[in-house]
């Protein structure tokens, strides 16, 4: 799975009424290799969040405790 445009604009309307603080995701979220979800979270074009979600939840969405449930 990847957060691309789609995902980081349905991240960002619920974030308008829900906290991100403590949050959960399923599987260890890569971050999508497009530069499109920049421009919903307004971010230059060049940021890069790197490879996994981590980066986008917290320094977006100021989680300061992500837990990932994977299977391995």
């Amino acid at each position: 799975m990847a957060i691309s445009f789609s995902e980081a604009a349905l991240l960002k309307y619920f974030n308008r009424n829900h906290n991100f603080n403590k949050t959960a995701v399923l599987g260890r979220q890569r971050s999508h290799s497009s530069k499109r979800p920049n421009g919903i979270l307004n971010k230059p074009s060049d940021f890069d969040f790197e490879k996994y979600h981590d980066l986008l939840l917290t320094d977006i969405f100021k989680a300061s405790l992500i837990d990932v449930y994977d299977i391995r």
